[in-house]
Parts: structure tokens; C-alpha cells; sequence
């Protein structure tokens, strides 16, 4: 179902029920906006000693004998107290920031911790996996996009028909209307390549 690829990005953003938190997928994003800034790699800018971006320094305890972050334990550990914190003094990020962080973000944030806070490498130091997809009808990012929605007891919607999904190609690669011969000739095209051919037109038109 072609008009799911797009939506896909926005549900593949968060993990599925049941599926457990990854740190490159769920959490770096979060820190690197919201926190690296104070917390990172820059000793310049790095404040009060902590470092986020490093599984070692993240866990190491402070002088009072308080870790940053405590695998498996969020009310124990200090980012968390900070987060929930209602002195603008203590709650990080600090309101001079202007980064604040949604419930969303807070949610997974715990739930990372609660699942032992691990760290990984950054995405481009580590070997590309490919996933298992799941088993369904329709393309394969149809079928990772359904497999969460089923669980949620929600379905795709039904597929776009033939004039829309030309329309959709369209506008997106050109910003202008398909021509009344080229959708004419998408409707009349009836070989199984029809849809990866037009798009192939398409990309090669200015």
C-alpha cells in the first residue's frame, strides 16, 4: 500500500508496543537536542562535569555518590530527579534553554532507564542489520508500518487509487499536476511495473 510509505516515518519514530527502547533509534535524538548542548563531548560548553553522550561517564557517581543515569532504576537516578524536577533552578533542561521536553520524550526516557539505560555506538560506527519484516500483505514498509497498528487494533487504510497516487508522485517530485496524457497513460498502463515505471518518468523529467 504505496500511500503508507510516507506515513511510515512518523510511526516508525516511536517503538512499537512491547518493543524495547534503543538508545540510537529513541534516545540519542532526544539528548542531542535537548541535552548534548550542556552535557556533551565540548568541554567548553559541558556543565557540571557530566557527560550524556558516554555510557561510562553517564553511570559514574558524582562526589555525593550519585550517578547521572542508574541502569534499571529511574527514581534513582539524578537526570531523572532534574526532569521531573519544579525548581526552575534544578529542572533540566533549564527554562533559559527553551528545550523542553514533551511527555513523550520523558516516557521513553524512564522507560530506557527501567530497561537498563543501554548505550550505543553511533549509528555510523555500527554494522547495518537488516530486520526481520513482518509477514503481511502489501510492500515491506507497509508491513512494518502494520505490524504496530495491528497490535493496537488499528489497520492501514485501504490503498490509493490509481489517479491519486500519480497526483501524489506528481506534485511531490515536480510541484505541478500530472498532465491529462500522462495520467491517461498510468490508467492504461496495466503491467505489474507500472507504478516504479512512472515514477522512473518522473524523476527523469526537469
Amino acid at each position: 500500500m504505496r500511500l503508507m510509505g510516507w506515513y511510515a516515518f512518523g510511526v516508525l519514530a516511536l517503538p512499537a508496543l512491547g518493543q524495547a527502547v534503543q538508545f540510537n533509534r529513541d534516545i540519542r535524538p532526544i539528548l542531542s537536542e535537548k541535552c548534548f548542548a550542556c552535557h556533551g563531548f565540548d568541554p567548553k560548553t559541558r556543565e557540571a562535569d557530566l557527560r550524556l553522550d558516554e555510557q561510562e561517564e553517564a553511570y559514574k557517581p558524582d562526589k555525593h555518590g550519585t550517578a547521572a543515569i542508574v541502569p534499571g532504576k529511574p527514581d534513582e537516578s539524578l537526570i531523572w530527579d532534574h526532569i521531573m524536577s519544579d525548581d526552575e533552578d534544578e529542572i533540566m533542561p533549564p527554562p533559559e534553554s527553551h528545550k523542553v521536553l514533551s511527555d513523550a520524550e520523558k516516557n521513553l526516557i524512564r522507560r530506557w532507564i527501567e530497561e537498563g539505560a543501554k548505550y550505543e555506538k553511533h549509528w555510523s560506527f555500527e554494522t547495518p542489520v537488516k530486520p526481520d519484516v513482518p509477514v503481511g500483505p502489501g510492500s515491506e514498509i507497509d508491513r512494518f508500518v502494520a505490524a504496530p497498528l495491528e497490535k493496537l487494533g488499528m489497520r492501514l487504510s485501504a490503498e490509493a487509487d490509481r489517479p491519486t497516487l500519480i497526483r501524489r508522485v506528481s506534485f511531490s517530485l515536480r510541484g505541478l499536476p500530472p498532465t491529462i496524457e500522462e495520467v491517461d497513460a498510468y490508467l492504461a498502463d496495466a503491467a505489474p511495473d507500472a507504478y516504479e515505471r512512472m515514477v522512473d518518468r518522473f524523476l527523469a523529467t526537469p
